[in-house]
């Protein structure tokens, strides 16, 4: 007994700290980048900013409204591509590809776009939203030293995410795809040029993804606006 007891008092000794230090970083991460209050005080978000891929850049507009919708539109070549979630149903327009009238998305491509919706930070609200969430130790990206957390939403889902261990910012996300044309694929979005943007709260403005290693788009934002008026009709399936 006494042997046992020697053994595991460190592990839970480990485990403590390890708690601790977790919730030290989760503090800090919601002190630098606003807590989830703070958050919870923006009913929509618009932004308008620039999708970069293969070298060439397209006008960007897109708008978060809580609980769980969004609306995006990106200009291509005098064409326009839309898409949108109206927490339900998550629809597409692409002339890109010869559709011209808005179509269902099915079930795996839709995840992304439903993601993208989701307004609070897994991180802020994990708590609250019953995913289970580890610190996994440091892990180096580009260069920066970052706490690696790993974050099993509540659906199954699961990302890491990188926290900047000097700034507290979020400097990358990894997940793996469910996307048709991508499925399984490892997802590295990373971001940077943190902005105040109203409220005591930072967001990103500039945004790469890498999928499997491999440059695959890149987003900036020009302006944000916080709880404009947002039609509910923007987001729906249009008929």
């Amino acid at each position: 007994m006494k042997k046992l007891a020697a053994f595991l008092f460190p592990l839970l000794l480990s485990a403590g700290v390890n708690a601790q230090s977790l919730d030290d970083i989760v503090q800090s991460y919601a002190e630098v980048n606003g807590s989830a209050a703070q958050w919870e005080k923006v009913q929509t978000l618009s932004m308008t900013g620039e999708f970069s891929q293969s070298g060439m850049s397209f006008p960007l507009y897109t708008v978060i409204s809580r609980p769980s919708k969004i609306y995006t539109e990106i200009s291509v070549m005098g064409q326009t591509i839309k898409q949108g979630f109206d927490g339900t149903q998550a629809w597409m327009i692409n002339p890109m590809m010869g559709k011209t009238t808005a179509e269902l998305m099915s079930e795996e491509d839709a995840k992304d776009i439903k993601d993208q919706a989701e307004f609070d930070d897994e991180l802020l609200s994990y708590k609250e939203k019953g995913h289970k969430v580890e610190l996994l130790g440091s892990e180096d990206v580009e260069g920066t030293s970052c706490f690696k957390i790993k974050v099993e939403k509540k659906n199954g889902d699961v990302v890491t995410k990188f926290i900047d261990k000097e700034s507290f910012l979020q400097v990358m996300a990894r997940t793996i795809s469910s996307n048709s044309q991508m499925k399984d694929a490892v997802v590295e979005t990373y971001f940077s040029d943190y902005k105040e943007i109203g409220n005591g709260l930072l967001m990103w403005h500039s945004m790469k993804t890498k999928v499997s290693g491999t440059d695959a788009g890149a987003m900036t934002i020009k302006t944000v606006e916080l709880n404009v008026p947002v039609k509910e009709t923007v987001f729906a399936f249009p008929k």
